[in-house]
């Protein structure tokens, strides 16, 4: 399943866990946490094509934490690519 993350419009750490909980369809209980997300994303059975969109705009934000968003997806089993490239 492939899903594009569009990062534009993200100005915290609270915007994008909720931005994330939407976008991915996470339950109620999820923590908005990075290790939350891994903990949720690991557990599924389905993996993410993910293509994301304004890192750049993030990492201005957010600085390494965009960077570590990035390989929570990886390391939790699902591809990522960054169209900013």
């Amino acid at each position: 399943m492939e899903i594009i993350l569009d990062f534009k419009n993200i100005n915290s750490k609270e915007e994008l866990h909720c931005y994330l909980q939407q976008q991915l369809q996470l339950s109620d209980s999820y923590g908005k946490n990075l290790d939350a997300l891994h903990d949720c994303l690991s557990e599924r059975q389905d993996k993410y094509y993910v293509r994301v969109e304004h890192l750049d705009h993030l990492r201005s934000i957010l600085g390494n934490y965009a960077d570590t968003l990035l390989r929570v997806f990886r390391d939790s089993g699902n591809s990522v690519t960054d169209s900013d490239r």
